[in-house]
């Protein structure tokens, strides 16, 4: 099997431009304890190994998460052009669609005053068998065809995508090997 897969597309329309997005990934532990650190990422995202908080920073409210609850998510996106230049800093809040300890699902989609992205994704992790498990995070966001700068601010977040998934496939080699 496979390590990991990262896929982020462009796509586009009259209207908008889609960026559908996947990443598939087996890790070496129980999907009970995935699913614990993904919690833990969320409520202490310093003590955690899974989200690569270089380049973000979650938190849910209320506390536990469920439904009708927010993730704000703290950014520091990278220059796509130019690694040394500072990264931009940026807080967005994302809706809170599905929380389930249970199911070990996750779901949300951008607020309604995002400035540029429109939809979400969905998070579910499966076991494989009582030591491995599969984490599947996929989604799709889109915004605003023919606005320059919102054409722009999309395609930096598409690099950011793939460099955020690059990074958590990195962190969980690290913690557990693939």
């Amino acid at each position: 099997m496979h390590n990991y897969t990262v896929s982020v597309t462009r796509n586009s329309d009259d209207d908008f431009i889609y960026f559908p997005f996947s990443f598939d990934v087996r890790i070496n532990l129980p999907a009970q304890e995935v699913w614990e650190e993904w919690k833990t990422t969320h409520r202490n995202h310093d003590n955690c190994w899974l989200w690569p908080i270089k380049f973000s920073q979650p938190t849910v409210t209320p506390w536990p998460p469920a439904e009708g609850g927010l993730q704000t998510l703290t950014y520091q996106i990278p220059n796509p052009h130019d690694a040394s230049k500072p990264k931009k800093n940026a807080t967005y809040q994302f809706h809170i669609l599905e929380w389930d300890d249970d199911a070990m699902t996750y779901a949300y989609r951008a607020t309604d005053d995002h400035p540029f992205l429109i939809g979400g994704g969905k998070l579910v992790i499966t076991e494989i068998n009582a030591r491995c498990c599969r984490f599947h995070w996929q989604g799709e966001y889109k915004h605003i065809a023919k606005d320059l700068r919102i054409e722009a601010q999309g395609d930096v977040f598409a690099f950011f995508l793939c460099q955020f998934f690059t990074t958590m496939a990195q962190n969980i080699k690290s913690k557990v090997g693939f």
